[in-house]
């Protein structure tokens, strides 16, 4: 009984020694794999460091850009891109050289203009132009033309100034006409309308409408409408039978007026004449 009693205390101590060696391993490991994970969460950190420095080192390398210096000559990593922006320098400086001298070339203001046509403008033969100095059309182009040449105006404005021009020039010669048109009618005296609508009433009978108008759109001055009731009156004379120089009085010897009556009839009087009874009687007889 005492030997299986010092056995079962052997076995028992053996068994609380293995029992504690496996607790003391399993700890150790586990003491190692702890102490390794937190090596290598402190490399990580020291990595991330390590980065953040050197990319603000190579940020405090880089020289920033100045507020003169476009965006576009200028490189974030390495800085100015001198080479770049000398050759643009180079540019603006050559075309600014080349913009001065042609304005220095220009006249000193716009009088200084010549008033002349290119020499390859050809006139048509038989038609003569010459400019009128006179006209504030010229000055007003000059002075245009200055300021487009300064650049003081350019593009869609420059381009809608010369149409100005243009415009007020063609309304300038309508008023023109207009008024000359009006003093011509008033030499006229106050029969002025009614005689010029005698002579389109005479047209039109004998031409019909249409080439009526068309001769009537350019008669305007006094004396195109005196010119016409001339042609109109010795056309009534030579269509009637010669005057007699027995008959002093209008109407007598046939309706016919005398030829010192006829000479002393105004125009209009004789317009008239054309156009009575008497008158278009004779002209059914002669034709």
């Amino acid at each position: 009984m005492a030997g299986e009693a010092a056995q079962q205390a052997t076995g028992t101590t053996q068994s609380s020694q293995g029992t504690g060696a496996q607790q003391t391993s399993a700890s150790t490991t586990a003491a190692a794999q702890g102490g390794a994970a937190s090596a290598g969460q402190t490399s990580g950190q020291q990595t991330q460091q390590a980065q953040a420095t050197q990319q603000q080192a190579t940020q405090a390398a880089a020289p920033a850009r100045p507020d003169w210096l476009p965006e576009n000559f200028h490189d974030a990593k390495t800085g100015p891109k001198w080479d770049d922006f000398g050759k643009h320098y180079a540019e603006v400086i050559t075309r600014d050289a080349a913009e001065q001298i042609r304005r220095n070339a220009l006249p000193a203001k716009p009088d200084d203009y010549k008033i002349e046509l290119p020499k390859d403008f050809v006139v048509p033969q038989g038609v003569e132009f010459k400019f009128d100095d006179a006209n504030p059309a010229l000055a007003n182009a000059r002075a245009l033309y200055h300021d487009i040449m300064s650049g003081k105006v350019s593009g869609q404005e420059g381009f809608s100034k010369l149409l100005g021009l243009y415009a007020a020039e063609q309304v300038t010669q309508k008023q023109n006409y207009t008024t000359w048109a009006q003093a011509e009618q008033q030499k006229l005296g106050a029969n002025g309308p009614a005689r010029i609508t005698a002579i389109e009433q005479y047209l039109t009978g004998k031409l019909g409408p249409d080439t009526a108008k068309l001769m009537m759109a350019g008669i305007a001055a006094a004396g195109q409408v005196e010119g016409w009731e001339k042609i109109i009156a010795g056309g009534v004379s030579q269509g009637a039978a010669s005057f007699s120089q027995s008959h002093r009085d209008p109407g007598a010897g046939g309706g016919r007026p005398t030829e010192e009556q006829w000479a002393k009839m105004s125009p209009a009087e004789r317009l008239d004449y054309t156009r009575s009874p008497a008158a278009q009687a004779l002209r059914a007889r002669a034709n």
